[in-house]
């Protein structure tokens, strides 16, 4: 893996003391306006402008979050009301927490986004350019639909939906791009990765044989519950007793069955019975289920051999691993670059 330097340590700038934030009982308001003539900048990273829309929809994402991170913190009697944003709570105020994680987010997407422009993946990455692009989607969209074409995805993009998206596609394409350049891995690189995550990732299910002993009942009779429990209850003693198998089939008012699970019928059982496959997976040999109800029938099960299938062979998954070590190696770079910046205020005293 080749890592280059990383970008110069940068300043990010505001450009106001104070920034005014528009929140109300049911959210924060973006401004983004395209009759705007300038967009208004609060703050820089790298030289790179922040406009004031940025901010505000980085905030509405938040709102929800920090609301949790003051309500685990000074309890219920914490209310989002309309002075909650603005009542300090220990020397904390909810709108300058909310404003302060908002410009920690973009910080790492004006990197992202200045290393996609530097790559030819962009070419404008002013929120008012991407957001005016959204207009002119939505337009194509609504003309298409118009003529009875067929889209794919939203009738319309609304301003949040629309930046995920292109960013979503930047970020993508910029992995790949430094996957062939900043991060490029070799085979032993990704080889030793496996190992590192196969127990995570790409171990198959072990192969689980057992007996599931199942007893219906009428879900509309009382009584018929009742005596399909009481029989269910009967038979976990019996095999906890040690009872033979084929002597306490004889006395089961139900079905007894020998069933193996694994990897080859795994994704059937899944659908069909997710309960009885989760049941059995939980088991060692020789231990016996709890009694389940799906409410159709009582059933209890009981292990009888469970074999480790190992892992799906490096052959088999590398290009996940390929994806996950470039995942983790890009998380790892942009979080060395975030790093690099300084938030400064025009004062010059850190945030």
């Amino acid at each position: 893996m080749n890592i280059r330097g990383l970008f110069p340590a940068g300043l990010i700038t505001l450009q106001t003391l104070a920034l005014v934030w528009s929140f109300s009982r049911h959210g924060v308001h973006a401004h983004f306006n395209s009759q705007d003539g300038v967009e208004s900048v609060v703050a820089s990273v790298n030289g790179e402008p922040i406009s004031r829309s940025e901010v505000d929809l980085q905030v509405s994402l938040l709102r929800s979050r920090v609301f949790r991170y003051f309500r685990q913190k000074h309890g219920d009697g914490i209310t989002n009301d309309k002075g909650f944003w603005t009542t300090s709570h220990d020397g904390e105020i909810p709108a300058e927490v909310a404003q302060a994680w908002a410009l920690e987010n973009l910080k790492r997407i004006k990197l992202e986004q200045t290393l996609a422009r530097e790559r030819g993946i962009v070419s404008d990455i002013r929120y008012r350019a991407i957001q005016e692009n959204r207009i002119q989607e939505n337009k194509r969209r609504e003309e298409v639909l118009r003529s009875g074409g067929v889209i794919y995805g939203p009738e319309r993009f609304n301003e949040q939906a629309w930046f995920d998206y292109c960013h979503s596609h930047m970020v993508e394409a910029l992995k790949k791009a430094l996957a062939r350049d900043e991060l490029r891995v070799s085979e032993d690189e990704l080889k030793k990765h496996y190992l590192d995550i196969r127990e995570r990732h790409f171990k198959r299910t072990d192969s689980v044989k057992a007996i599931v002993v199942r007893i219906p009942y009428d879900p509309g009779g009382r009584s018929d519950r009742g005596d399909a429990l009481a029989s269910i209850k009967a038979a976990q003693e019996w095999l906890r007793n040690g009872e033979a198998v084929r002597n306490a089939s004889l006395r089961v008012k139900g079905t007894v069955a020998e069933k193996v699970f694994g990897e080859a019928t795994e994704r059937k059982d899944a659908m069909e019975e997710p309960d009885l496959i989760e049941a059995a997976r939980a088991l060692k040999p020789g231990s016996i289920s709890d009694i389940h109800d799906d409410g159709r029938s009582f059933f209890i099960i009981k292990c009888q051999e469970r074999k480790d299938q190992g892992y799906r062979p490096y052959p088999e998954v590398s290009s996940i691993v390929r994806e996950k070590l470039v995942d983790m190696l890009y998380d790892n770079y942009i979080d060395s670059l975030a790093r690099e910046c300084k938030m400064l205020r025009v004062n010059g005293h850190r945030l």
